[in-house]
């Protein structure tokens, strides 16, 4: 499985997307619109400086804290 592909499964998992798609703004640098409408609506995510890899990690990471906090 692609790393794309990793993200867009994980992608699912995400409960709080509203959440996700600011802190991946502030992440990435990237306007909270753009995050929302061309990463995880039409999957525009160009893989420009490890991109992919890095917002596979920093999703992987959410969803793991999204779920200790359930957890507890």
């Amino acid at each position: 499985m692609d790393l794309l592909e990793n993200i867009k499964r994980l992608y699912e998992q995400v409960e709080n997307k509203k959440e996700f798609h600011a802190l991946v703004a502030e992440e990435f640098q990237i306007a909270t619109e753009s995050a929302r409408v061309n990463w995880f609506s039409k999957w525009k995510i160009k893989d420009m400086y490890g991109i992919h890899k890095n917002l596979n990690q920093f999703t992987q990471n959410y969803i793991a804290k999204q779920n200790n906090a359930l957890t507890v």
